[in-house]
């Protein structure tokens, strides 16, 4: 993802990686940073397991426990005491600080629920792709024996 509008003192945004960090530019405007991350990164983390089709793909969505704020190669939150998720984000349009919370993202209890719930279904699918395997070899040995 990339921001193709010119970074103006109307749109300009800068993040925070970690708590009392220093602020950084961002690479995207404001829009772009709501459209784009905010309002639509969770759902498509969401569509991303509905649409895992194996369990190595479905390993690749789940390899990381679900985000709560945004994260994206665009922010750079690396160091000390960085998740790799943006902490806070401030909008020069308004000069006010802003949370880094994508919308709908889980927090607390119902964030360890639902995540519980994916590894666990993670694991059953894992399980019915070695038992389908072993039936198909189970049935190619029958196969070759007749």
């Amino acid at each position: 993802m990339f921001c193709c509008d010119e970074l103006t003192p109307e749109n300009y945004v800068e993040y925070q990686a970690v708590a009392n960090g220093p602020w950084l530019p961002a690479m995207y405007c404001q829009a772009c940073t709501e459209e784009h991350f905010i309002n639509a990164q969770w759902g498509r983390y969401l569509e991303n397991i509905a649409k895992a089709d194996c369990a190595a793909a479905l390993r690749r969505v789940l390899s990381a426990p679900p985000q709560i704020n945004i994260k994206d190669q665009g922010f750079k939150c690396e160091g000390e005491g960085s998740n790799g998720e943006v902490y806070a984000l401030w909008y020069a349009s308004d000069q006010a600080v802003h949370s880094a919370k994508l919308k709908d993202s889980l927090v607390g209890e119902e964030r360890d629920k639902f995540w519980a719930e994916k590894q666990a279904f993670l694991t059953a699918t894992e399980l019915q792709e070695e038992i389908t395997k072993q039936e198909a070899a189970a049935a190619n040995k029958q196969g070759d024996k007749q």
